[in-house]
C-alpha cells in the first residue's frame, strides 16, 4: 500500500466524521442561515487538510512491516484526533478573526467552541482513527506471510 492510498483512505473516514458530525448538529436543532455556514466551510476544509497531511506523516509507520498491529490501531487515533483539533481550529478562526478586537472574543470564539468539540468530538474521532489505523494495517500487510 503507498502513502497515496493511505492518504486517500483518511479523506475517506475524514468525510464518515464530518457527515456524522452534520448529522449530529442537525440533530441537536442546528438550524442556521447561510451566514452561519462559513465557519462550517471553515471547519471542513480544516479537517480534510489535517486529515491528509498526518495521515501523509503518519502512512510510513502504518505500512511499516515492523509496526505492530497496535501501533497502528494507535497512530490510527492520533491522526484523527489531530484532525479534530485542526478542524477546530480552522473552524474557529473564521469566527474570531473578524471579531479580534472584542472583549473576550479569544475565549468566545476559540476556547468555547473547542472545548465542546474536543468535549463532544473525542471519543467518535478516536473510535473513527481506531478503525483507520486497523484497516489501514490489515490491508497494507495482507499480502505479508
Amino acid at each position: 500500500m503507498s502513502k497515496g492510498k493511505v492518504v486517500l483512505r483518511a479523506l475517506i473516514f475524514a468525510t464518515i466524521g464530518l457527515a456524522l458530525q452534520v448529522g449530529v448538529m442537525l440533530l441537536i436543532g442546528f438550524r442556521g442561515g447561510p451566514a452561519e455556514y462559513d465557519w462550517t466551510i471553515s471547519a471542513a476544509l480544516g479537517l480534510y487538510i489535517g486529515s491528509a497531511l498526518t495521515s501523509f506523516l503518519a502512512a510510513g509507520w502504518l505500512i511499516n512491516p515492523k509496526f505492530s498491529k497496535s501501533g497502528s490501531i494507535a497512530l490510527g487515533c492520533l491522526v484523527a484526533w489531530v484532525s479534530l483539533v485542526l478542524e477546530g481550529l480552522a473552524g474557529s478562526s473564521s469566527q474570531f478573526l473578524p471579531r479580534i478586537s472584542e472583549h473576550l472574543a479569544a475565549l468566545n470564539y476559540i476556547f468555547k467552541p473547542m472545548f465542546w468539540l474536543l468535549f463532544v468530538g473525542t471519543i467518535p474521532s478516536l473510535i473513527l482513527g481506531g478503525i483507520f489505523g486497523n484497516t489501514t494495517w490489515s490491508r497494507a500487510h495482507a499480502k505479508l506471510p
